[in-house]
């Protein structure tokens, strides 16, 4: 039969013991298949579960290379500095930047989008919505000082 060391006093227990008969130190059940099985399911479910959650509204911008708006709001007046840049099907990449206040709309076309945008002060609310065919596939907010917030349809 197989055997272990016991952590405590160094005896030699076999591995179906649950107790040291030199120094009486308990051993930790192991679950053996059954709780590799069952770790491996829950791995499963929530692989499925983040798929379902973030996997379905990326989907509608990344078909084809469409119209996107990317909408900036919040705080009216509020003044803010960012970036975005998209990618289109045949690899070409568009960046864009701009120095603006609350609200504003911005539009470009691509696959996968990213925006990324910072508050100049440190009141209101900034918020941005990446949408495509009227679905919005992010929206981000914040309300920290000098907040900054960013989105990504990848």
């Amino acid at each position: 039969m197989a055997t272990k060391s016991c952590d405590a006093c160094g005896a030699r227990v076999l591995y179906d013991g649950d107790v040291c008969p030199r120094c009486g130190k308990r051993f930790p059940r192991r679950w053996g298949y059954l709780g590799g099985f069952l770790g491996f399911l829950g791995l499963v479910v929530l692989a499925v579960a983040s798929f379902h959650r973030f996997g379905t509204g990326a989907q509608v911008a990344r078909a084809t290379d469409e119209e996107v708006q990317i909408r900036v709001t919040g705080t009216t007046g509020l003044p803010f500095s960012g970036s975005w840049s998209s990618t289109a099907s045949d690899g070409k990449v568009e960046r864009r930047s701009a120095n603006d206040v609350v609200p504003a709309t911005y539009w470009t076309s691509g696959r996968n989008i990213s925006a990324s945008f910072q508050k100049k002060v440190d009141r209101g609310t900034l918020r941005i919505e990446i949408v495509a065919r009227g679905q919005a596939l992010e929206d981000v907010e914040t309300h920290s000082a000098y907040g900054v917030v960013f989105a990504t349809t990848e």
